[in-house]
């Protein structure tokens, strides 16, 4: 018998649907699904990650990142949450241009690498400073 394992960050039920009432798999499928959720890291376990990940950057500047990720993502709902992967791709870019501090016009500067949309954008903009000072 094959064994096919599907991932998604996506909200996906039991019935196969997510936001919108679109179906995403099959009936079939799904009656056939043993669905396991797996939480989210904690922001330790995110620094831990992003480090080995980003050896360039310092294991401070890591869990800055991810306390920043987690604040964001929290705090302001954003239409596509800051994953791990973005985390690690605004990691490499702070390495690479040698950042040792996370400041607004550092974020500012890199405001790509965490979001994907221009409404996320703006939010990300708009409330770094706030998430800086907390």
């Amino acid at each position: 018998k094959p064994h096919i394992i599907v991932t998604s960050n996506a909200g996906l039920d039991k019935s196969g649907l997510k936001s919108g009432g679109k179906a995403t798999l099959s009936y079939p499928i799904l009656r056939r699904s043993k669905f396991i959720h797996l939480a989210e890291p904690t922001v330790q376990r995110q620094a831990e990650i992003l480090r080995s990940e980003v050896p360039l950057l310092s294991a401070e500047m890591c869990l800055k990142c991810a306390l920043f990720v987690q604040k964001m993502n929290k705090l302001h709902e954003m239409e596509k949450s800051i994953a791990l992967s973005e985390t690690i791709g605004w990691g490499r870019s702070l390495a690479l241009i040698g950042a040792n501090d996370l400041t607004e016009e550092l974020v500012y500067r890199t405001r790509d690498d965490l979001a994907k949309s221009e409404l996320d954008l703006k939010r990300l903009v708009g409330n770094t400073r706030q998430i800086l000072s907390m």
